[in-house]
């Protein structure tokens, strides 16, 4: 499979989540993403339980990409930071709007030196605005969109997603937004861009229909009935049962004929408004069998199912595990690989010949790349203003 972006040089200043994924996407495909850290490397690689120098959340979000330590808080520190960036195609950070400007690295001063730089900001709410200084994270995203009133617990309190979900989304985004700007420049525009990639605007991005829905229709709206997950005799599964002939289905299948006999019942429309009746009459019924029993009965009627797994069932199932939707990576540090689930395009080759940077471990062999001289490199070690990983790094695997 074709690398279609190697040869696309990224600088990336972000830490956490949102912009490292957006970078490993791109790095997957074939870029070449540096990794600039702080002293104490990014956020991320405690983000969780921590193995060697690196989290889960670390090796997934920044396979393939080097790592080097500057410290941007010292003049000769920022001054190597700005040579990087005016010799990047992309540039992407997630400090608070107006750090890289204190710093000298914000996009006016990358641009500068270097105009035709794809500059991408991520943050929690934008640069401009009311809350822009403030610090956002994927919860408070979550909270500020909407987005965890949609689930709520049996006593009816909403119930945050427990993933990092809106930052996945932001990277997904930003990484959407990198390539536009990408086919943009080869289509023969010369020019930089700007891109103000935020974690409330995407989780707005993400539930776009859902808030027009609200303000036309109202709340709690359902789209049809049967649709959602139900207790079984040993666990839960999904349904979706949209289509008339798939409810007369339906019907035959969980032995209901007074769901097929009710005109009401007969449209879904009319399936819509009494939806809670249809509902009700489908929990009493699956509770009545095993979740295999009904898997059986709705492969034989072709209707809409899932058996409710959890991650153990996911990784144990042989078909997923057999698709190649899913590759077992090694990372040091790590006891043994592990899962890794590739995203669609991505040659499985290529990503498991990456692995996650040890913190500092390619300042050296960059600042040579980016044409410092030994003098030079040694004079940025000498005084702190970059870093290089130790050989043996104590409490950290190689």
């Amino acid at each position: 499979m074709s690398l279609a972006l190697s040869g696309l040089n990224i600088v990336d200043f972000s830490m956490g989540v949102a912009g490292p994924y957006a970078t490993a996407l791109c790095a997957q495909h074939g870029a070449n993403v540096t990794k600039i850290e702080p002293r104490h490397g990014d956020w991320a690689r405690s983000l969780g339980r921590r193995h060697g120098d690196a989290s889960t959340y670390f090796a997934i979000y920044n396979r393939g990409k080097k790592s080097i330590v500057i410290d941007l808080k010292t003049e000769e520190g920022r001054k190597i930071a700005l040579s990087a960036a005016a010799n990047a195609d992309v540039v992407v950070e997630s400090f608070r709007p107006g750090v890289m400007a204190k710093l000298g690295l914000d996009y006016a001063s990358v641009r500068a030196l270097n105009p035709k730089a794809i500059y991408v900001s991520i943050s929690g709410f934008g640069q401009n605005g009311r809350r822009s200084r403030l610090p956002g994270v994927d919860s408070v995203a979550q909270g500020y969109s909407g987005f965890i009133s949609l689930s709520k617990d049996a006593n009816g309190r909403p119930v945050k997603v427990d993933m990092v979900i809106m930052d996945i989304v932001t990277g997904l985004y930003a990484y959407q937004s990198i390539l536009t700007s990408v086919i943009h420049r080869y289509s023969g525009n010369t020019s930089g861009h700007y891109i103000d990639c935020s974690l409330l605007q995407s989780a707005l991005a993400l539930q776009a229909c859902k808030l027009a829905e609200h303000e036309l229709d109202g709340g709690g709206q359902s789209l049809y009935a049967p649709l959602g997950v139900y207790e079984t005799a040993d666990g839960y599964m999904t349904l979706s049962v949209n289509e008339d002939d798939a409810f007369e289905r339906f019907s035959k299948a969980v032995n209901l004929p007074k769901l097929q006999d009710e005109p009401l019942y007969a449209t879904k429309d009319g399936r819509r408004d009494y939806k809670d009746e249809i509902n009700a009459s489908c929990a009493r019924r699956l509770k009545e069998k095993t979740t295999r029993e009904w898997i059986d009965i709705f492969v034989a009627h072709e209707i809409l199912h899932a058996p409710v797994w959890d991650y153990d069932d996911v990784l144990k199932d042989e078909d997923i595990m057999h698709s190649g939707y899913i590759a077992r990576v090694q990372q040091g540090g790590m006891d043994h690989p592990i899962p890794y689930s590739l995203p669609p395009g991505v040659d499985p080759g290529h990503l498991q010949a990456m692995d996650a940077p040890h913190l500092g471990e390619h300042t050296k062999e960059l600042l040579l790349g980016w044409g410092f001289s030994p003098e030079q490199i040694d004079k940025a070690l000498s005084d702190g203003s970059a870093v290089q990983r130790p050989q043996a790094e104590p409490g950290a695997a190689s």
